[in-house]
Formats: C-alpha cells, structure tokens, sequence
C-alpha cells in the first residue's frame, strides 16, 4: 500500500484513495470493501442497524461535501 500526501486526490477526484498492488482505488466505501476481506477485518460488526445507516450517510457526506 502506498500513501502520498502530495496528490491528496485520485480516480474520481475524491480523497482517500490508496495504491494497492498497482491498482488505485479511490472512495473509503470501495478501500473498506477491499481491505476488510484482504485482512479477515469487518468494520461494521459491532453496529446496529440504525447505527450503520448513520455512519454511511456521514461518511458519504464528508466525502462528497468537505473538499
């Protein structure tokens, strides 16, 4: 995995985005949905069901709303 703080934005124009094995992806719900089975991880276990529509929708709003 690569980070580089001199191009803060990628493939769609969004940041974060990461370099894994040659392949950029760019948008945190695509990183999490590569990275989570890569790392046997699930970051959402531990919420509910309420609780993980609210993280989505903050997460999308900080990405597509806070340049």
């Amino acid at each position: 995995m690569q980070i580089n703080y001199k191009e803060p934005m990628r493939p769609k124009g969004k940041s974060p985005w990461i370099a894994l094995n040659g392949e950029e992806i760019a948008d945190s719900q695509l990183i999490m949905e590569r990275l989570g089975p890569k790392y046997g991880k699930n970051f959402s276990t531990h919420l509910s069901p309420d609780e993980k529509v609210i993280a989505r929708s903050m997460r999308i709003m900080a990405e597509d709303h806070f340049l």
